[in-house]
């Protein structure tokens, strides 16, 4: 049982009267904001509303709690007047049964729960997944995925014990508990790996989830002994219906995104890309400072200064006064607000004459791995979360490997 679960049971027992029980609730509602009908549904009648269907019948049975109550001549409980709404005037339930919340509640968490960690077991993350992806499919609404998985968690194990791995995944699940939304589900996957559903959630929108959750755990020390235990997590994100249209195909797009950022480096969270040979990108109009090494990395080299327009994790364009043959091997220095520079070595892929006789020069990064490849995923991740607090984000998508012509002359 979740935080607000406790909170609506601990309110109910409070109350002194019948007549306030209604009135506190509503306080939460208040306070929680319009999400938290479906919640009090889900902690006493069990029932999944929509968030429509349960604002529309908390208020119905509010009134048909003052109505029931004054013909019976005395304050009626909420859970009476929930029970005959659901039941007569509202046939949700056919044939009701009575049973103490909290007992109720603990049966459920001693089916659903994983003991160490305290989050969803995978028997529910499948259950649950199932339940959100049918409404999503009937809602046209958007649902992610997200798969984290613990870095290096063997060697965790094999140096401190399975007792200080325990602690660690009790951390991280901790983290994920404490950044996640209530309508979040967070279930232990199996071993190391977690998974996450998001109703309501675009594959962007998760991004900058997994990316607070990521950093975070980046953060934490965990102590253990006289031992200070540093880990990180790699995470692969999915989103339905842009990734997949069934269950299984979004669980094996946000497991085939993990395993990108596993071999991308680790301490990563990747979006699953259908084709490989794309990648998001963002707008970057920034000086750079570009050296051209020719067909091989050659520090002897031609420097010249130059904006940026648009960057992604696999390359970066931007605009040239003269053209640059294709397949050019180029270092590119790039400013991300770190401190200083980050130098990225690359390859020219794309070249195009504009109107005013520049050239657009597209560039595929190359082997990037580790620190870089973090740090510029880092970037981009926090450029998503500042975008989306001003407005929907533009994204676009660069071709890594596509070659094009020499330009027009």
């Amino acid at each position: 049982m979740d935080q607000s679960q406790h909170t609506i049971l601990d309110h109910l027992q409070d109350c002194s009267f019948p007549s306030q029980q209604i009135a506190s609730l509503n306080e939460l509602i208040k306070q929680e904001g319009k999400h938290f009908y479906k919640v009090i549904f889900r902690v006493l009648s069990h029932l999944d509303l929509s968030s429509e269907e349960a604002e529309t019948c908390w208020k119905e049975i509010a009134q048909h709690h003052g109505e029931l109550s004054d013909l019976v001549g005395r304050p009626l409980s909420l859970q009476t007047a929930m029970c005959d709404y659901f039941s007569s005037a509202n046939k949700y339930i056919k044939h009701p049964k009575i049973v103490e919340a909290h007992f109720f509640e603990k049966a459920l968490q001693d089916l659903s729960i994983d003991y160490l960690t305290g989050l969803s077991n995978r028997k529910e993350f499948e259950r649950h997944l199932q339940q959100e992806f049918a409404k999503a499919e009937r809602r046209g609404r958007p649902l992610a995925l997200i798969f984290l998985d613990l870095d290096d968690f063997k060697h965790v194990n094999d140096t401190f014990g399975h007792q200080a791995g325990d602690l660690v995944l009790k951390r991280v699940s901790s983290i994920i508990e404490t950044l996640k939304r209530v309508e979040d589900t967070a279930s232990r996957y199996g071993g190391e790996e977690i998974a996450i559903v998001l109703p309501d959630t675009d594959k962007y929108q998760a991004l900058i989830l997994a990316e607070h959750i990521r950093t975070q755990v980046e953060k934490a020390r965990i102590n253990f002994a006289e031992h200070e235990i540093r880990i990180t997590i790699s995470a692969g994100i999915a989103a339905y219906p842009i990734d997949a249209v069934g269950r299984t195909a979004l669980i094996s797009s946000a497991d085939h995104a993990l395993y990108s950022a596993k071999r991308n480096g680790k301490n990563l969270a990747s979006l699953y890309q259908a084709e490989k040979r794309r990648y998001l990108r963002i707008d970057f109009m920034r000086s750079l400072e570009v050296k051209i090494t020719g067909k091989e990395k050659n520090n002897n080299a031609q420097t010249f200064a130059s904006q940026g327009k648009n960057l992604c994790i696999g390359g970066i364009l931007f605009e040239s006064n003269a053209a640059i043959e294709i397949d050019t091997y180029l270092e590119i220095k790039i400013d991300l607000d770190a401190g200083s520079p980050l130098s990225l070595y690359g390859k020219v892929v794309r070249v195009e004459k504009l109107e005013n006789g520049k050239y657009d020069i597209g560039v595929s990064f190359q082997g990037i791995r580790g620190n870089v490849m973090h740090t510029l995923s880092n970037y981009i991740c926090q450029q998503f979360e500042r975008m989306g607090q001003l407005c929907q984000p533009t994204l676009h998508v660069f071709e890594r490997t596509e070659c094009y012509s020499q330009p027009n002359q």
